[in-house]
């Protein structure tokens, strides 16, 4: 074998390798993009909750994420329990699951996101 012949190996293995690392980075690129793109979708998703929320008690989108941040999720947990036990769907009740629920969906986001 010649030198001639080891040149264009040792050219070839370069090329191939350089191939390597330019198609590992378009990937690992496009796949920032999707984990970007999701993380997006998830904050839209997010503030859709908070706002839908917001309207359908007349507050603020703030007095929403408020309200969402005292939540006791544990305790809201049991009193859901107990308002479906004893069928209890009074306004009250109906008023604390809106918040409780949409607080449930807002959290399993984040924790997707994070």
């Amino acid at each position: 074998m010649g030198k001639q012949s080891e040149y264009w190996r040792a050219r070839e293995k370069a090329a191939l390798e350089q191939n390597e690392k330019r198609e590992k980075s378009d990937y690992d690129r496009q796949l920032a993009e999707i984990y970007q793109q999701m993380m997006d979708d998830c904050d839209a998703d997010i503030q859709k909750f908070y706002a839908r929320y917001a309207k359908k008690e007349g507050i603020t989108l703030a007095e929403a994420k408020k309200r969402a941040d005292k939540l006791d999720i544990e305790a809201y947990g049991r009193k859901a329990e107990r308002y479906v036990r004893d069928k209890d769907f009074s306004k009250e009740a109906n008023e604390e699951m809106r918040l409780y629920n949409m607080t449930m969906k807002a959290n399993r986001l984040e924790l997707l996101k994070s």
